[in-house]
């Protein structure tokens, strides 16, 4: 599913959940994949769970770990620092942003 110009991401994101059938209490995240003319790159992304706590990262970072092995990717995990592109604005955003 392409979108983001004709609906709102949460709209898309709600009808996505209707579909999947994941673990329950899964902590849901998204992967986009990096084509390139080398290498292919994996980078998983929060941006479905606001706000994750440690637990919920570590969850995000093990899961697509075993993504990374699926896709026949030696896995390699960093965190980096949490950006909306100042969408919705936020105090943690602006708390970022700061430093």
């Amino acid at each position: 599913m392409i979108t983001g110009t004709t609906r709102p991401f949460s709209q898309s994101l709600r009808q996505i959940r209707i579909v999947i059938d994941d673990e329950p209490e899964a902590t849901p995240f998204g992967i986009s994949v990096v084509v390139a003319r080398h290498q292919t790159v994996l980078i998983a992304d929060t941006a479905v769970t606001e706000r994750p706590d440690a637990e919920q990262l570590a969850a995000i970072a093990l899961r697509s770990a075993g993504f990374a092995r699926w896709m026949g990717i030696e896995p390699r995990i960093a965190f980096i620092s949490y950006t909306t592109f100042g969408n919705p604005p936020a105090c943690i955003s602006r708390t970022f942003a700061a430093r």
